[in-house]
């Protein structure tokens, strides 16, 4: 994974690595999810095992954060629906292609977003679901509180991995607030195509290995992707998500 070489050491983009500053970690100071709680989440993996999160939007096409395979030149990937653990249950597609944002830029981190499409499709039922999209230009507002889910590690400097899907709930930082934090630790600028979400006091928040995953508001629709952020959980340091409603028109150009 040599694309992240160049990324600072404090810059968790949030995927796993066998190089322990980016450590597989997950869902911190969460709860465990039920079946079919998040029925458009997908489990991205390789013969290796998890790579990320990612998200069903119909029946072949598939969103994840750009980070997840920017780097891979022959990905051999799949996706893996309506299970709450990562290479066992559910159903699996092959990953037949993938498109990149032609505006990602891994360094900073931005329009991080990829779609992929699938090479059978998944049916829905009654735990598998397509994701609904937000409108165009839409923004989450600072304190609405939003719900993000994934595989990763329960401790962010150990490869703790849950036995099943988990979720945290977290509430919006506005831009100007969280540039200031993440500037004390950062020299990354918090852009349009992206939102913050987290807790002051730190304790809760998504992690590595959760990077492409969903996190949704109170009616279920997709506002944004795990991206990035400072380490896990860190107080004064909200998780960074790609934003949705900023990205529509590339996205639409493959449902």
């Amino acid at each position: 994974m040599a694309a992240l070489a160049a990324l600072p050491a404090a810059l968790a983009a949030r995927i796993p690595s066998t190089d322990n500053a980016f450590s597989a970690a997950k869902i911190i100071g969460g709860e465990a999810t039920k079946l079919g709680e998040f029925p458009y989440i997908l489990s991205l993996e390789d013969e290796w095992g998890p790579a990320c999160g990612a998200v069903l939007l119909n029946a072949d096409t598939v969103v994840t954060a750009a980070n997840c395979i920017d780097w891979m030149e022959d990905p051999q990937l799949y996706v893996r629906a309506g299970s709450l653990e990562t290479m066992s249950g559910g159903v699996t597609a092959n990953v037949s292609a993938f498109f990149l944002h032609p505006n990602w830029n891994d360094t900073p981190v931005d329009n991080d977003i990829a779609v992929m499409k699938l090479s059978s499709p998944i049916a829905e039922s009654p735990v598998i679901g397509y994701a609904r999209l937000p409108p165009f230009g839409s923004d989450p507002s600072e304190g609405t509180i939003l719900s993000v889910a994934g595989w990763g590690s329960l401790d962010p400097y150990e490869m703790q991995h849950p036995d099943a899907l988990m979720r945290v709930d977290v509430p919006v930082v506005g831009r100007a607030k969280c540039q200031a934090q993440l500037s004390e630790f950062l020299d990354l600028i918090v852009t349009e195509s992206m939102f913050c979400a987290g807790f002051d006091e730190g304790g809760q928040d998504a992690c590595w290995g959760d990077s492409g995953g969903p996190i949704v508001d109170g009616s279920g629709t997709l506002v944004g992707l795990v991206s990035w952020g400072h380490l896990c959980a860190v107080p004064l340091a909200p998780g960074v998500y790609t934003r949705i409603g900023n990205l529509i028109d590339f996205i639409e150009l493959y449902l």
